[in-house]
């Protein structure tokens, strides 16, 4: 079995056996439950835990597909290692997000982001945790090593690190209350925040990362980071202002035609605007004037010019200069307008 092999090698027989699972039973409703009632999904997991590095891929891919399914999750969140019965199958996928992580030295010892501007690149010095294959098929056959070579062209930390964002996304954010302290924080602190950010950021649409996806999925992406962001930035304000995300939101609200896009993100404006730490920052970063333009066009729905006018208050409430940009912006104008 593919437990029993030397996982200090990769396994070309390993990757054949995860594309028969993908194209044989992951794409198959019928075929996944049984895969499901077999204990399959726990031995797919138990490999991750075992497995070589360069298999990581192929298995996140298959998890995260696998986990589309609604019915998988409760075995995800049941699973238990056998090699330590204290770590869960959230715990061990955060523990390889740490190594790619760590080696980008993403962040000091205090914890400080090293690089604020492009948080994900980290240092700029890189400590490389997957293991070269050169030195371990120096001696294989041409064949074998052409092999290699292609699985190691795909075994990069971005993709490492994408697939086990694609995991937790399926599985759903909200669904992880039972993790320790710091593996929130790892969801909420590390790179996930800067992942979330990504998708809707206006000045890095033109990413690899998203113009790999269709419109359509591009949309659907943005309407659940609003949904995570929602659940997790009012626990996490530091490392969010630290990454812009204020700023971030604004500017996608500005560029974001009318629809459940503008919905989603300025309900999540309201909720950040009830976080205390912000008052400030979007008030300075045109929150003030943004939430007026929103509440007074009569094309906006009620929802939308409902929420603005909340953000206004929040915003405004003990804070004076927020009051004066109130005033400076028309809001006085604009609240007797929609008294009348």
């Amino acid at each position: 079995t593919l437990k029993s092999v030397d996982h200090t090698l990769p396994s070309a027989f390993g990757v054949a056996v995860m594309e028969a699972l993908w194209y044989c039973v992951v794409t198959n409703r019928r075929n996944l439950a049984r895969f499901l009632a077999a204990d399959g999904l726990d031995a797919v997991i138990d490999l991750l835990e075992a497995c070589n590095p360069h298999l990581y891929p192929v298995i996140l891919s298959c998890l995260a597909d696998i986990l589309e399914n609604p019915k998988s999750h409760l075995f995800v969140h049941e699973w238990k290692s056998t090699l330590n019965p204290s770590i869960n199958a959230a715990q061990l996928l955060l523990g390889i997000w740490r190594l790619e992580e760590n080696a980008r030295h993403m962040c000091d010892k205090s914890g400080i982001i090293a690089n604020p501007t492009r948080p994900m690149t980290g240092s700029g010095e890189r400590t490389e945790w997957i293991p070269n294959l050169g030195t371990a098929y120096t001696f294989q056959s041409p064949e074998k090593r052409n092999l290699m070579e292609k699985l190691k062209q795909v075994v990069t930390g971005d993709c490492i690190m994408a697939k086990i964002y694609s995991v937790f996304q399926n599985l759903g954010f909200k669904t992880l209350d039972y993790l320790s302290m710091k593996d929130k924080a790892t969801l909420t602190t590390g790179g996930f925040l800067d992942v979330l950010l990504m998708y809707i950021d206006v000045e890095r649409q033109s990413s690899p990362h998203i113009t790999k996806y269709a419109r359509s999925q591009i949309h659907e992406l943005q309407l659940q980071v609003f949904a995570i962001l929602f659940e997790i930035v009012p626990g996490c304000p530091t490392a969010y202002s630290q990454r812009n995300g204020n700023e971030i939101v604004l500017n996608f609200i500005r560029s974001c035609p009318q629809g459940e896009l503008t919905e989603a993100a300025v309900r999540h404006l309201l909720n950040s605007a009830g976080v205390k730490e912000f008052s400030t920052e979007l008030g300075e970063a045109g929150g003030i004037s943004l939430a007026l333009e929103l509440f007074c066009d009569e094309e906006n729905p009620e929802c939308v010019k409902q929420d603005a006018i909340a953000v206004l208050s929040s915003l405004c409430q003990e804070h004076e200069d927020n009051r004066q940009r109130f005033r400076k912006e028309g809001g006085l104008n604009a609240l007797r307008s929609a008294l009348m």
